[in-house]
């Protein structure tokens, strides 16, 4: 079982440096639509991503054994987490984008501990 958490195989993959983790995943993680939106929506709100970022910090120290859906579960219910533009358009992180990349970056025998997007419905 591997001790690296998924920012250090993260960055270890990518060649990303650990200053650059959240800003990268979190480029990788939004919807595509998303990201052509995120400058605009962090021009007129600077702190628009907290809830994906915090989303993201929660997943930052993943290991084998770490359940995923219980930070998609509070991803999903943070305050900042609400409105039009994150709930209807989505423009934010998509949990199912960011599972699969955790899934894909961390070595098995993660998948084992996992508990997929599908069976917590859409976030």
């Amino acid at each position: 079982m591997s001790k690296s958490d998924f920012t250090e195989v993260f960055c270890a993959r990518h060649s990303v440096p650990r200053a650059n983790f959240e800003r990268s995943v979190l480029r990788r993680a939004l919807y595509p639509h998303a990201r052509l939106l995120a400058p605009l929506c962090h021009l007129f709100k600077s702190n628009y991503f907290a809830a994906d970022l915090d989303f993201i910090r929660a997943v930052a120290g993943f290991r084998p054994g770490h359940n995923f859906s219980t930070d998609a579960m509070d991803f999903s219910d943070h305050p900042s987490n609400q409105g039009f533009w994150r709930r209807t358009l989505r423009v934010r992180v998509s949990a199912r984008r960011l599972f699969k990349l955790v899934r894909k970056t961390m070595p098995l025998p993660l998948e084992a501990h996992l508990i997929a997007p599908e069976s917590y419905g859409e976030i």
